[in-house]
């Protein structure tokens, strides 16, 4: 019995969710990035002389939050008055009596103001540790949103794919056919790669100084998380490159070598005698806002008296894809499409088939 897709509605609520968190993830993307480049600009500014006016702890919704703290100065004979301390005031590292006990009331200290815009003043210019900090906590999140994101184009039921193959990458060579089923690109895994990077380092960096780390330790970890992800990219690109996950048709001995995927621990060899058709499976994964449909490519096979499927990819992809991918292929072969259907069982366990 076919299943039932997703509700209208329910289709409409995991979309508003996703807008909502996506805005929220760049709406803090912003915040941090702004900040932390004024901050850097800010090093640029010049000095002047100015005078606290006053310096106290701010009251919060749930006690004592933030910096009262206001100065005067003068520009070119212009009186002015600010009230910043950093462009990030909110910034969770500062240290509030601290800094108090260092810009007392009626004190003197230098004053940076932007020579575009005297009124743009700041007391402590400079990009610190919890600026990294932050950034690196929004790594993870950027990459999991790009994810989920993925996940849902993916999932939408989309009109009938116009490129070949469903867009698969295909490359011809007098009478060998092979094309690159990989479900991950290199950028994809380098990506992921930095963001557990990102989790790790910047757990270890709460953990050891709260969100006080140093400039050249968060520096540090910047660098590494970046260097894992770029090796990770590399030898994600190398293995995809290396043929494992490409589907391989070589007319001359008429057989077929199938990827390594899908529980498979090596690419399959199988005889196009074994062939008896080509279809798309259709995979239903519950989620906490519905059932996610994905689709599959996979061969049937014969060996002998027993008759199995061959899936091409491991995790599966859109509806259209899948369909104009499996048409493809069954032309490519010379043998029978057999449409979507539901999967009823896990695959079977991969068996070399020799000539």
């Amino acid at each position: 019995m076919p299943l039932k897709e997703n509700a209208p509605s329910a289709g409409l609520t995991a979309w508003t969710l996703l807008l909502l968190w996506t805005s929220l993830i760049l709406a803090a993307n912003v915040v941090f990035a702004f900040t932390t480049w004024r901050q850097h600009a800010a090093v640029t500014y010049l000095i002047t002389v100015g005078k606290i006016a006053q310096s106290s702890e701010g009251q919060g919704p749930l006690g004592k939050r933030g910096l009262h703290l206001r100065y005067t100065y003068a520009v070119h004979g212009v009186n002015y008055s600010g009230s910043r301390y950093r462009y990030d005031d909110e910034n969770v590292s500062l240290h509030y009596g601290r800094i108090m006990q260092d810009f007392p009331t009626h004190s003197t200290h230098p004053v940076y103001y932007n020579p575009r815009d005297p009124r743009d003043s700041t007391l402590a210019p400079g990009v610190d540790g919890c600026d990294l900090l932050l950034l690196l906590v929004a790594l993870p999140f950027n990459v999991i949103t790009a994810v989920v994101w993925k996940a849902f184009l993916n999932a939408r039921p989309l009109r009938r794919s116009r490129r070949e193959a469903g867009g698969v990458k295909i490359m011809r060579r007098e009478r060998r056919l092979k094309v690159r089923l990989a479900e991950t690109s290199a950028v994809e895994a380098g990506s992921y790669a930095a963001g557990l990077g990102a989790i790790v380092g910047a757990t270890a960096a709460v953990f050891s100084s709260g969100f006080s780390e140093s400039l050249e330790f968060m520096t540090r970890v910047w660098i590494a998380t970046l260097l894992l992800g770029v090796a990770v990219g590399v030898w994600k690109h190398l293995r995809n490159a290396s043929g494992k996950f490409d589907l391989h048709l070589d007319a001359a001995p008429a057989e077929l070598i199938l990827p390594q995927t899908a529980g498979r621990p090596a690419p399959l060899r199988v005889t196009r005698a074994a062939l008896r058709g080509v279809i798309v499976q259709r995979r239903v994964s519950a989620t906490p806002s519905g059932n996610h449909y994905s689709y599959v490519p996979a061969l049937r096979l014969t060996e002998g008296d027993i008759g199995r499927t061959a899936p091409l990819v491991t995790w599966g992809w859109n509806e259209a894809k899948a369909r104009a991918f499996g048409e493809w292929l069954s032309r490519e072969l010379g043998a029978e499409f057999d449409g979507v259907q539901d999967e009823t069982a896990p695959p079977a366990p991969a068996v070399t088939m020799a000539a």
